[in-house]
């Protein structure tokens, strides 16, 4: 929460709700008085980290939506680090060209690249002979596709 937001010094869950603590403010506040990026952040990585389970499969539906685009790199970096401490596979949706560019920068981050092996991107097409036909890229090909500026998502 501290990268989001370098003023929080706290999150505190009581009996009637989550709690932000921030420098400058005197009393703690309702977490449904953040943003809806941090909202958003902290639903996903808790959710993630309170499972109790090792193993299993997450899915994040439009992961962009309320999330502020400087936000994105730190979003991913906690989604493979919670993927590689309880051993899950994640599956993501976004229509956020944006979002996938964080993707392949954090990707090529040294400390993620072991991921780049790990990771797919699928498009759905609705073509003219075949109807609905799917599309899979490695990391190669999603770093092409964004760098040649191709339609994708």
């Amino acid at each position: 929460m501290n990268k989001i937001d370098s003023t929080v010094k706290g999150l505190y869950v009581l009996p009637n709700g989550i709690y932000i603590d921030k420098e400058g403010i005197s009393e703690r506040i309702p977490l449904q008085l953040m943003g809806d990026g941090i909202r958003r952040f902290l639903n996903v990585a808790a959710t993630i980290a309170a499972n109790n389970e090792q193993n299993f499969i997450c899915l994040i539906d439009e992961i962009e939506n309320g999330l502020h685009y400087k936000s994105q790199i730190l979003m991913w970096q906690t989604l493979f680090e919670l993927a590689r401490a309880a051993n899950i596979q994640l599956f993501v949706t976004t229509h956020s060209w944006e979002m996938l560019q964080s993707l392949t920068n954090v990707l090529k981050q040294d400390a993620y690249s072991d991921m780049q092996e790990k990771v797919k991107v699928f498009s759905i097409v609705n073509t003219a002979r075949e109807g609905f036909q799917s599309y899979s890229r490695s990391f190669e090909g999603l770093e092409s596709s964004l760098r040649n500026e191709r339609e994708f998502r």
